[in-house]
This record gives C-alpha cells, sequence and structure tokens, in this order.
C-alpha cells in the first residue's frame, strides 16, 4: 500500500501530501517488520547458528540500503531528463 501510493506521488496531478504520507506509512511498517522478522530468524536458528543467521539478515538489510537508491535512480533519471 505505501509503495502504492509512492508510486501515486510522482504523477504530477497528485498532491505532495501523497507521497509524505507514503513515507510515513512505510516507516511505521519496517519499525513494526523488521524486529519481528529478527526475532523470528533467532528463534528458529539453531543454538551454534544464531550469529550466521543474524549476520545474514544484516548483510541483506545493506544490500537493500545499497539497491534501492540504484533501482529509484532510473525512473528518476529517466523523468528529469530533458526531451
Amino acid at each position: 500500500m505505501a509503495v502504492t501510493l509512492a508510486i501515486a506521488g510522482t504523477l504530477p496531478a497528485t498532491p505532495a501530501y501523497t507521497a509524505a504520507s507514503a513515507m510515513v506509512l512505510a516507516a511505521v511498517g519496517m519499525g513494526v517488520y523488521a524486529p519481528s522478522l529478527t526475532v523470528l530468524s533467532l528463534t528458529h536458528s539453531p543454538p551454534g547458528r544464531q550469529g550466521h543467521a543474524s549476520s545474514a539478515m544484516q548483510t541483506g538489510a545493506a544490500f537493500g540500503l545499497l539497491l534501492a537508491p540504484c533501482a529509484l535512480a532510473v525512473p528518476l533519471a529517466a523523468r528529469t531528463a530533458p526531451r
């Protein structure tokens, strides 16, 4: 839902507060989702492998932080390119 609002916020006829509300909704969702996923992952890991599970989650988060701006740069560049 937040992604849909964020995409709708990029349309010229949509008010800017639509994108702002999507950011708030996404932030709240991530705040609820991330700790639950961490607890679930560490609970289901064998006692000797909890470090591996924790590092895999950290690596996944780091890749997400790296790839998200790259994925957003392409449509932004296409939209702002001179015509």
